[in-house]
């Protein structure tokens, strides 16, 4: 897997780490962080295209789901404290990447970075990454304190 620091950077990937190709067929997964702890994203909308060399043709695929709050309804929410290091486990590294947090219904924040120190409960984020393949969306909760 591929890190990403809690200020967005992207750590540069080791020479013998898997290099994403225009053949992966499923965007990558995401994994975050925080401490100690590991917290399972839930994928949501997303595009993505890859080039089939059993057909030698591109195969386009696009998913539409519910926004971040309806993907985390139901899911457990991890405990955390504000002052905890995020890192961003890809298993490709996303060319870029943006996070949002929101309420019941809207987008209330967006950032750089996974910011634990702006709120204080239970938090929704949403990360949307950018590779050469397309875009997607992961959304995960967390309880601040």
């Amino acid at each position: 897997m591929i890190g990403c620091s809690a200020n967005g950077m992207i750590e540069e990937p080791n020479p013998e780490d898997k290099k994403i190709g225009r053949n992966v067929q499923e965007p990558p997964i995401l994994t975050i962080a925080i401490g100690e702890q590991t917290i399972r994203t839930v994928k949501g909308n997303y595009s993505w295209s890859y080039y089939d060399e059993g057909t030698g043709e591109t195969v386009a695929t696009e998913q539409d789901t519910a926004p971040p709050p309806d993907l985390v309804d139901g899911e457990a929410t991890t405990m955390v404290h504000s002052d905890a290091e995020v890192e961003l486990l890809f298993d490709y590294p996303p060319n870029e990447y943006q996070v949002n947090t929101w309420d019941n219904d809207q987008v209330i924040d967006s950032f750089d970075e996974v910011k634990l120190t702006e709120y204080l409960g239970d938090v929704i984020y949403e990360l949307q990454a950018s590779w050469e393949q397309g875009t997607v969306s992961y959304a995960f909760v967390v309880h601040i304190e």
